[in-house]
């Protein structure tokens, strides 16, 4: 008989990440387009949009694909745990990756994710090499830096800036270090208890300062805040779908 290496709860993961992002844009369009058919000429800005619109943008905006980036290292972490993987298979997916990302950016797509995935997954030949501990120290190193090097971040471009970016990369080492322990343990409560833990103090530090959309960050402090707890928040997604799963 062959052997299924599907897992439920991480595939349930997947589609909350997927799910979110789609919710996102979605609730975008639904405040934009009804003004763009009224005024097909120009651009009509929307002050406020419905309420549940700006609740789901808040929950999800700038969460839901870092939940999408921690899954692929989770899912790397899987692969070289359970199977083994080949460094040049991940080379070869790195370079499809960042290559498609080029293309779509050439054609005038304005995100460069799929680069930045490329980058990632280069960067994984080394961090599946690294023990637990040693991975644990890169994870709190990228999470800090920008209070490290009190970065600043342009509100106009919300926190997927340099500080993003290294966020981001922060997540996908989480991933690989997840799936260690889902391989080791597989203890989803834990995984829930530790996420609440992360993401509490990053929280509420916003809802104090600036509120929980983290759309737009206006310094490091705030920042430091917004990757902790997005980090503790898809630890928890994690966590929660593979109990469901």
């Amino acid at each position: 008989t062959s052997t299924s290496y599907r897992i439920d709860g991480i595939d349930l993961a997947r589609f909350v990440a997927i799910a979110g992002m789609l919710v996102v844009h979605a609730s975008t369009d639904l405040v934009m387009l009804p003004l763009e058919r009224l005024h097909p000429d120009t651009v009509v800005p929307a002050p406020h949009g419905p309420y549940w619109a700006e609740a789901l943008q808040g929950m999800f905006s700038n969460r839901a694909r870092p939940l999408f980036i921690t899954l692929a290292g989770f899912g790397l972490g899987i692969m070289a745990g359970r199977r083994g993987i080949a460094t040049t298979t991940i080379l070869k997916r790195a370079a499809f990756l960042a290559t498609a990302g080029i293309v779509l950016i050439a054609i005038g797509w304005s995100d460069f994710v799929l680069v930045l995935y490329g980058v990632m997954f280069v960067m994984a030949v080394g961090l599946l090499r690294l023990r637990n501990r040693p991975l644990v120290i890169v994870i709190g190193a990228l999470l800090l830096l920008p209070a490290i090097l009190d970065l600043t971040v342009d509100p106009d471009s919300g926190w997927i800036g340099v500080g993003g970016i290294v966020s981001e990369i922060a997540c996908f080492c989480a991933g690989i270090l997840i799936a260690r322990h889902f391989i080791a343990v597989r203890a989803p409560r834990a995984l829930l208890l530790s996420g609440a833990v992360l993401a509490a103090p990053g929280l509420a530090f916003l809802a104090w300062n600036q509120g929980l959309n983290i759309f737009e960050v206006t310094g490091p402090r705030q920042h430091v805040a917004a990757s902790t707890s997005t980090l503790g928040l898809c630890v928890l997604v994690i966590g929660l779908c593979d109990m469901l799963g």
